[in-house]
């Protein structure tokens, strides 16, 4: 084919695709095949270093989706005479990731969360995270927000499905005036959400 498109693919999902390499010559020829990477990787097929001539052999790819929204090599395909070298486009794309928050947090890193479930993201992610209801993220103090994004790559598409509650620590109270002085003003309480990356939120529960 004069490409592979692997199409949409679940993250920790895999599927293959094979390729065929003719010689046509009179003598065999060596071969090679390059270009793995990004989540494309050589798993299998009947091809050597070398094909007879007049035969074929099969190349097996893998698409393992990695970090990242979409992904693209080129897969290289060199050989002797009769083996015409070729350069083979390779893409496929991820399907959106999910998280899901079942459990009380406290100062919540939806980066960190994310490293957690799927490594370090090397490229944009598309990821929806829901807060299940009855579940509160809290804040340990005022400085601190109680549902922080994170910096993730450029691109990256975010979303918060809130269906619990969202709570960011709240200020120390003002103190009474008495005879002859003034009483003290309350302290600020902290934010809720600190966001490093774009998030859209949908917004179910209380924030």
């Amino acid at each position: 084919p004069a490409s592979l498109a692997y199409g949409a693919v679940a993250a920790g999902s895999s599927t293959n695709k094979p390729l065929t390499v003719t010689n046509t010559g009179l003598v065999a020829a060596s071969l090679t095949v390059s270009g793995e990477g990004s989540g494309f990787t050589r798993t299998g097929g009947t091809c050597g270093a070398t094909l007879a001539a007049g035969a074929s052999c099969t190349v097996i790819v893998t698409y393992t989706p990695t970090g990242g929204i979409s992904h693209s090599r080129n897969l290289t395909i060199a050989g002797g005479s009769g083996v015409t070298s070729a350069t083979i486009p390779m893409s496929g794309s991820v399907t959106g990731q999910t998280l899901s928050i079942t459990s009380a947090a406290t100062d919540y890193s939806l980066y960190n969360a994310y490293v957690t479930a799927f490594g370090t993201p090397t490229a944009a992610v598309n990821l929806t995270v829901t807060l299940s209801a009855s579940v509160t993220i809290k804040a340990s103090s005022t400085s601190t927000a109680a549902f922080v994004t994170g910096t993730f790559p450029s691109g990256s598409v975010l979303q918060l499905v809130n269906n619990g509650r969202i709570i960011g620590k709240g200020g120390i109270g003002g103190q009474g005036g008495h005879s002859g002085s003034v009483g003290m003003p309350g302290g600020a309480g902290g934010p809720a959400i600190s966001l490093q990356s774009a998030l859209s939120i949908d917004n179910k529960g209380f924030i």
